[in-house]
């Protein structure tokens, strides 16, 4: 391969490898996960699991989230029944101005669908396989076989049965559905917010971009080197005719 070819084959090997790794940075998505870094924050109290849920989440959407004391407040949470009422998840983002989170009855299905999104969820599971004690954690992410949480009881505490708690917390699909069937069964605060306008690229825009850009390049370099031969020929013709 001749010197400028080569230099040109070596800069189509760096576009393609610097395209893949942009399209593949942390948050973005791909068909078989979906992952949105999100800084963590453990509950300062047996109680806050609510209130910290809501500290994650408005850290991910604004500048700076307000303490969990705050967030206890504004939310009246119980210290004596050591609750956070569901009706009560959405009022710090109103506060905030942030009025379009809506709860309702999901299914992992939206879950995986505000996460394509760049949104993140709350929402309400049993604590452990022993269907006691109610928790809130912060979906962040899927894969193929369940989702990543963001679980605030903190990881030197006690830990639920059949479960683990914590940052990027696994839950699979099975455990989910045991867990998230309690009172109210499937509930969820989907937060449609994300941290930079229109989110990251869709797992199927990043693949059709790759399928375009790639043979795109291969043909504008093939060209090139076609013009420059031919070129070359050229010159090589009338010096010829010249001698």
């Amino acid at each position: 391969m001749e010197g400028g070819h080569l230099q040109m084959f070596k800069v189509l090997v760096l576009f393609v490898i610097v395209a893949t790794a942009v399209l593949h940075e942390p948050g973005a998505c791909s068909p078989l996960e979906c992952v949105i870094p999100v800084v963590y924050r453990s509950q300062e109290t047996g109680y806050y699991c609510g209130p910290a849920a809501v500290q994650m989440a408005l850290g991910h959407v604004v500048v700076a989230a307000p303490s969990q004391d705050m967030l206890a407040s504004e939310m009246e949470t119980d210290p004596v029944e050591g609750a956070t009422y569901t009706d009560m998840m959405r009022v710090p983002f109103e506060t905030r101005n942030l009025p379009d989170v809506y709860e309702g009855t999901l299914e992992l299905e939206d879950l995986q669908e505000a996460t394509d999104h760049g949104f993140l969820t709350i929402i309400l599971i049993y604590f452990s396989t022993a269907l006691m004690y109610q928790h809130y954690v912060l979906v962040i992410g899927y894969n193929a076989s369940g989702i990543y949480v963001h679980d605030p009881w903190p990881l030197n505490a006690s830990q639920p049965a059949g479960r683990s708690t914590g940052a990027n917390a696994f839950i699979s699909t099975d455990l989910l559905a045991d867990l998230w069937a309690c009172d109210p069964a499937h509930w969820g605060l989907v937060i449609p917010y994300s941290t930079t306008p229109g989110e990251g690229p869709s797992w199927w825009q990043q693949y059709w971009f790759l399928l375009i850009a790639v043979p795109v390049s291969i043909a504008a370099v093939a060209t090139i080197i076609l013009v420059k031969r031919k070129t070359s020929t050229t010159e090589n013709s009338n010096i010829s005719k010249a001698i």
